[in-house]
């Protein structure tokens, strides 16, 4: 899975944002403050400090990024007599949020590690409030500040010097910069819940298939009945079905539990518990494969977790990732029918 990289000035929403991801994907949070506060600690005479001189912390501590992403973020090879593919652990993904990225130094040691784009690795979201005036920044300050801000004490002649010498040219600095790297970035100046909301559910595992397959999988969706749901279990894969003594089997971990279509639950069982094993395939199914097949790929299309199943199908037959829905339907009915 892609790890995901949230950047922003201060009181953009990453840390909610971030939380809010990881809630839905699973991936674990990882604040670039609390990195910065633990090198001020550990390693005073790096100067990489919070609060303190931004331009100084973000260029020193941009080796540390680079090197930390381009280990954590590549599986092949030798680095630093290091085997990358030995401790490489499937579906270990982080989200990353901050401020202090100078991307130009960043992506130079990236390169290292054979990563020459930050997009072909990670999920890019950035987050500005371009949209604000020097009322609305001081307003908002004054209404959401808690004792654990920086800028709690401040008065409204200080909040005001702050906003107008440096928060709005440091958002307009950072949109542009934000974009020559290829985030997408959205401005949280109103509206922050919607807009966090939106990018929750723009599902970031599908950007790592081909923009082929995600087209015709978005175009799928809009085309079906949605309406008549079922409470499902979510994620019927070996790890949470379990048999007892007697031989009977014991469903475990709902946590993904919703209410969908009854057959949103084939595409776990299909892809995950399955392997899409001729066998099992040819035992499970009970009516003529075309129709089979078809509400397979309806799921797979509308599952949470479907850009997974289908990348994790194609690493496992060691093919290269579908490009188009057809090729998948092709694959499923071979193990159907041939």
């Amino acid at each position: 899975m892609k790890n995901i990289i949230i950047v922003g000035p201060s009181r953009a929403g990453k840390t909610t944002l971030a939380k809010q991801l990881s809630d839905k994907l699973n991936y674990f949070v990882i604040s670039l403050d609390k990195l910065v506060a633990t090198f001020q600690a550990a390693y005073p005479q790096l100067d990489i400090r919070l609060n303190w001189n931004r331009n100084t912390t973000t260029e020193n501590i941009a080796p540390f990024i680079g090197h930390f992403l381009g280990l954590f973020s590549s599986g092949d090879g030798i680095k630093y007599e290091l085997n990358l593919r030995a401790h490489n652990v499937k579906d270990n993904a982080f989200v990353l949020e901050g401020g202090y990225f100078d991307f130009e130094k960043i992506t130079s040691i990236l390169q290292e590690y054979g990563v020459n784009e930050l997009k072909d690795r990670f999920i890019l979201i950035g987050l500005v409030q371009g949209q604000k005036t020097v009322d609305e920044y001081v307003s908002d300050f004054k209404k959401y500040d808690t004792e654990d801000d920086w800028t709690y004490n401040l008065s409204e002649d200080e909040l005001r010097d702050y906003v107008t010498r440096d928060a709005i040219p440091f958002n307009r600095a950072m949109t542009d910069h934000l974009t020559k790297y290829g985030f997408t970035v959205y401005d949280t100046s109103s509206e922050r819940e919607r807009v966090f909301d939106k990018i929750v559910e723009d599902n970031p595992r599908l950007e790592r298939l081909p923009e082929s397959l995600r087209t015709e999988m978005a175009a799928r969706v809009a085309n079906l009945d949605l309406t008549d749901t079922v409470l499902v279990h979510g994620d019927l894969t070996g790890e949470n079905i379990l048999v007892d003594e007697d031989g009977s089997p014991v469903i475990i971990d709902c946590a993904d539990a919703c209410l969908a279509p009854w057959w949103y639950e084939l595409a776990p069982l299909v892809f995950e518990l399955f392997h899409c094993r001729k066998d099992l395939l040819r035992l499970f199914v009970d009516t003529d494969s075309e129709t089979f097949v078809e509400r397979v790929l309806d799921a797979v299309c509308v599952h949470d977790f479907g850009a997974n199943m289908l990348l994790d199908l194609a690493e496992r037959e060691k093919v290269p990732c579908f490009s188009h829905l057809a090729e998948v339907r092709d694959f499923l009915l071979g193990r159907v029918c041939g």
